[in-house]
């Protein structure tokens, strides 16, 4: 019961926070918040990406390329929790949906 109340809690912070952030960077330098908040959850996507999943075939193919004796570890096939895909949809569709609407409104 308290890993599900962790886990909504720092869900509701990757929500919530990007939104205060951008209000605040508003306030003080008049940047656009659906630009700033986009951006930011943009980035909070990349930071929540697993770790390993999109740049290990190019660092292989460069790898076997100068050493080719070069054996790449076995690939363990990992699925994520659905709280994970969760979070990283929200995130994809927040980031996405900001720039949207800040282009919409140009």
């Amino acid at each position: 019961m308290i890993n599900i109340k962790k886990q909504l809690l720092v869900l509701s912070l990757l929500l919530t926070l990007p939104i205060l952030v951008s209000w605040l960077v508003f306030y003080f330098w008049q940047a656009p918040p659906l630009l700033v908040a986009g951006i930011s959850y943009l980035f909070l996507l990349f930071i929540q990406m697993p770790a390993g999943d999109i740049l290990t075939t190019n660092a292989d193919l460069e790898t076997r390329r100068i050493n080719p004796d070069y054996r790449p570890p076995t690939i363990i096939s990992r699925k994520l929790p659905i709280y994970e895909l969760l979070t990283l949809g929200l995130l994809l569709a927040l980031g996405i949906g900001c720039i949207y609407l800040y282009v919409q409104n140009l």
